[in-house]
This record gives structure tokens, C-alpha cells and sequence, in this order.
């Protein structure tokens, strides 16, 4: 009954005086602990960090195990300070310091706070009430955290959660949710802006990663919202982080990346149409208008999907063995569909016949064919090797088979692989000429230098010996010796032209 008394005669004490300051209010409860206890419990509470066991012991005079085996009872002394009437004061100034610091504060917002209460941040008051209110313990360079709930973690779980709901929640959603979580207005800016794994593009924050090429692009496709150009998506990651070409990488390489138009790239979770050709995109739109359609139906329905296709691409594709034409409405071609007629091998310049199974080829050597990009073949000279719509064919070499593709829907007839390393062996140059020479089974490649002129080069193009060009010509073209020159300036082979013109 006598504790109670003193309780409740203390509590009308307290009121009686009237408010205290938080210094006033530390300093009376703390006067109330022993020399002994109160440097103990500075020491090893709320002094940050610790003092050691050892210096602490040797301050007061003490053995190690002495601290040990009072600590416990001074945080009991402690504990029964605070829950007496006399000292409420200490626990409101300790609750408020709490609520305006929540989870997460820097430095500088945490000595404002102080001030605000009159407290010296630098002062034993400042440590005892930011123990009482966390415990508050430095987290990282420049901030503090509320140890007793795992402030920064707590803090980042909440910011995961959003981002969790969506990769690129806009500033007011992030500022609402911190702010339940306890965060200040002030410290919200503060710790958006200090992340360096958040990245901020107008209103909206996504992840950051700098040591992921495929992390950034997804990150700035996730901002913006909206399909863009590897060169727009390199300029939102920095142009000075990497290379465009490293962006192209990557978005060509990574499974989260998808094609969305003929230029511009979205990210695969956002389920657009993918765009790989113009040809698939005509397949699709064939069979989203019911399997055959009206050409201008199917050139608007690809140009709404994909728009930085251009309309002439659209209907030149249309026009190829890929697609069949019903007076003026368009379908895929089926197996039994009959291929129109292939021009003659004589309309195509560089082409011609040597015997019965030799078709050769005329191909300038440029850089393409040095640095082993494929090469483009006319459709003539594929069908007269025996390639036919739709197939590929591996002729051999000794320095390696060479193979042609002719695709159903290519507008401009087959593709011929590599043979960079046929024309390095054959030691061609710029400006050099190499002949493709197909029979049914191997291709043969002999380079013409470039100053090989006359007869000896109509030679090495057709073959074999030469004696009247005009005859050898017209043998190799198909044709009557008074149609040859005449076939030859149709094809653009004026200097042939000129070799049979002369007398």
C-alpha cells in the first residue's frame, strides 16, 4: 500500500511542477541511478558504439565479470525509473522523438528533430532518449535506423512490396506507403534520392542495376511504358554506360525482350504481337482476317500493328511466292500451289550457261563478301542450279560446303552463305571478281583481279576457250549471235557488249 502511496503522491508531484524540458526530465531520472549505474548503462546502452567491457571496467575500477553480473540489475533499476509516474515525461519525449523519426531518418533530419525538442544532438540527453525511442543505431554512412524493428529492412520489404505490385510505381505511391510505414515526408526524399539502386524517369522509379546491361533496358522499357528504339533505350540507360550495340545485344539475346515493330523492342510480359518479319507479319494477319483477304485489308492490318513498317515493304512481300493472288485477295500458299515461271538465266547480269549442268556467277567483290556476310542470289541462277522455292541446297567446296536458301517469302530471290574463306584462299581483293561455278552437286570459286580485262576475262567468266566472243556468247546466253549484244546491254553488261561489238 506504502508504494502505491508514493506512486500516486509522486505522479501529483510531477503534475504539480508543471513541464519540464527533456534535459530536465533526463537528468532528474537519471539523477536517480548510482554513479556505479549510470555510467554502466551509458557505457554499454546507449552509447553507440559500445564502450568495451574491458575500458568501461577500467574506468570504474572493476573487474570485467563485476560489470557482467550488474548489468542486468541496472536495466532492472532502469526499467522501474521509467515506469514510475515521477518520470512519464522522459517516455512522452521518448514516444514523440519516435514519432518524428520513424523506421528510417538521416543524420542531419535526426538533429533537427532534436533541436526541435531543445535537446543537444551532440549532448548524453540526445543518446539517452534515441536509446529509449529504438533503440536508434547508425545504419549506413550519413543515416540512422530504428534497431528495436529493423528499420532499413523494414523499410526496403515495404519498398519491395511495391515494386513487387508493379516495376515502376510513380512517386506518390512509394511516398504513401513509406509514409505508413512510419517514414517522414523529408525522409522519404531523402532516402528515394540516396538509393543507387533506384533510378527515378519523370514521375516513376524502376530498379537500377549498372552491372546488367539486359537489368537497365528492361528497367527504362518498364518507365516508359511504351515500346521504344534500342537507340532510345540506350540513351534512357546513359550513353556513356554502354554501347548501343551492347543494348542491340541484348535485346536481339535476352528472352524478356520482344520485338514489337520493324525499329522498336517491349518487353515480353506485356504480351504485344511479336514482330519477327514483315512476312510472318502478313501470315498473321492472314489468318486473323479468316485465312484470305483483300490486299489493302491486310497491308492497313499490318501497318496498325507494326506502323513504322513501310506500306510499299508490306505489299512487295505480298507480292512473293510466300503468298498466293486471287484476283486482288491474298492467301498463304499451300503445297499443291503451282510456282509461276522463273526468268530466263539471259536477263541476269553476270549469269550464264557453261554446258549442260554448269550455271556460273559474276559476284563483285566488296566488303560484304570479306567479312562473310551472306550474299544475295537471283532467283534465276538458284533455279538454274537446281534450287527450287522453298528449299536449301549445300554444294560442296574444299574449303567448305557453301549452301542456298530460297525462302518463300525472300523478295529478292535466294541467299547464298558465307564464302569469305573460299575468296581468301582464292586471294581476292576489292574490286576483284569471283565466279560462282554451280554444277548439281559443288560450286567451284575463281577469282578474276580486277585488271583482267577483254577476252581473257570473258574466258575465266565463261569457262572454257574463246575464239569469237560474240559465239561463245551467244552459246552461254542461249541465244542467236545476233540477239547477244542486244541481251547483254538489256543485263547491264555493257563491257561484254562492247567485246562483241568490235571488229
Amino acid at each position: 500500500m506504502k508504494s502505491a502511496h508514493d506512486a500516486v503522491h509522486a505522479h501529483a508531484q510531477a503534475c504539480a511542477a508543471g513541464p519540464v524540458s527533456a534535459e530536465e526530465a533526463v537528468a532528474a531520472l537519471l539523477n536517480r541511478l548510482g554513479d556505479f549505474d549510470r555510467v554502466l548503462l551509458s557505457g554499454r546502452r546507449w552509447t553507440t558504439p559500445p564502450v568495451s567491457t574491458a575500458t568501461l571496467a577500467q574506468e570504474l575500477g572493476v573487474a570485467a565479470a563485476t560489470l557482467s553480473r550488474n548489468l542486468p540489475r541496472a536495466d532492472r533499476r532502469l526499467g522501474e525509473l521509467l515506469n514510475d509516474p515521477l518520470h512519464g515525461t522522459v517516455c512522452e519525449y521518448a514516444t514523440r522523438l519516435a514519432d518524428h523519426l520513424g523506421p528510417l531518418v538521416p543524420d542531419d533530419l535526426m538533429a533537427a528533430t532534436l533541436r526541435g525538442m531543445r535537446v543537444d544532438p551532440a549532448g548524453s540527453t540526445a543518446r539517452f532518449l534515441l536509446y529509449l525511442a529504438g533503440p536508434y543505431r547508425p545504419h549506413q554512412s550519413g543515416w540512422i535506423e530504428n534497431a528495436g524493428i529493423g528499420g532499413h529492412e523494414h523499410v526496403r520489404t515495404v519498398v519491395d512490396d511495391v515494386f513487387a505490385q508493379t516495376p515502376a510505381p510513380t512517386l506518390e505511391v512509394l511516398r504513401d506507403q513509406l509514409g505508413r510505414a512510419g517514414m517522414t515526408e523529408e525522409a522519404v526524399w531523402a532516402f528515394l534520392r540516396s538509393q543507387q539502386w533506384l533510378r527515378r524517369f519523370g514521375d516513376v522509379y524502376v530498379k537500377w542495376n549498372p552491372g546488367s546491361t539486359a537489368d537497365m533496358a528492361e528497367a527504362v522499357l518498364s518507365a516508359m511504358a511504351e515500346p521504344m528504339t534500342s537507340a532510345a533505350i540506350h540513351a534512357g540507360i546513359g550513353t556513356d554506360t554502354v554501347s548501343v550495340h551492347t543494348v542491340e545485344d541484348v535485346l536481339r539475346n535476352h528472352r524478356r525482350f520482344r520485338r514489337a515493330s520493324r525499329c522498336s523492342w517491349a518487353l515480353a510480359a506485356w504480351g504485344l504481337d511479336e514482330y519477327t518479319s514483315i512476312a510472318a507479319a502478313i501470315d498473321s494477319t492472314i489468318d486473323r482476317l479468316g485465312g484470305q483477304a483483300p490486299g489493302p485489308d491486310i497491308v492497313s492490318d499490318v501497318l496498325a500493328r507494326f506502323p513504322d513498317v513501310a506500306e510499299s515493304s508490306v505489299w512487295t512481300f505480298l507480292r512473293t511466292l510466300a503468298f498466293v493472288n486471287d484476283n486482288g485477295s491474298y492467301r498463304r500458299r499451300r503445297e499443291d500451289d503451282a510456282f509461276g515461271e522463273v526468268s530466263p538465266l539471259s536477263r541476269i547480269r553476270g549469269a550464264f550457261h557453261n554446258g549442260y549442268d554448269e550455271v556460273r556467277y559474276a559476284l563483285p567483290v566488296d566488303s560484304q563478301v570479306l567479312r562473310g556476310s551472306a550474299i544475295r542470289l537471283p532467283a534465276a541462277v538458284a533455279h538454274a542450279a537446281g534450287v527450287q522455292p522453298g528449299e536449301r541446297k549445300v554444294f560442296a567446296n574444299p574449303h567448305g560446303d557453301i549452301s542456298v536458301l530460297w525462302q518463300l517469302s525472300s523478295a529478292g530471290g535466294a541467299l547464298v552463305s558465307s564464302i569469305r574463306a573460299q575468296a581468301i584462299e582464292a586471294g581476292a581483293r576489292p574490286g576483284d571478281t569471283l565466279v560462282l561455278a554451280l554444277d548439281p552437286d559443288q560450286v567451284r570459286i575463281i577469282c578474276i583481279p580486277a585488271h583482267v580485262a577483254g577476252v581473257p576475262r570473258l574466258k575465266a567468266l565463261l569457262g572454257r576457250r574463246v575464239r569469237n566472243p560474240a559465239a561463245a556468247l551467244a552459246t552461254s546466253l542461249e541465244c542467236s549471235p545476233n540477239r547477244v549484244e542486244a541481251t547483254l546491254r538489256a543485263r547491264g553488261d555493257d563491257d561484254l557488249a562492247d567485246l562483241c561489238g568490235r571488229r
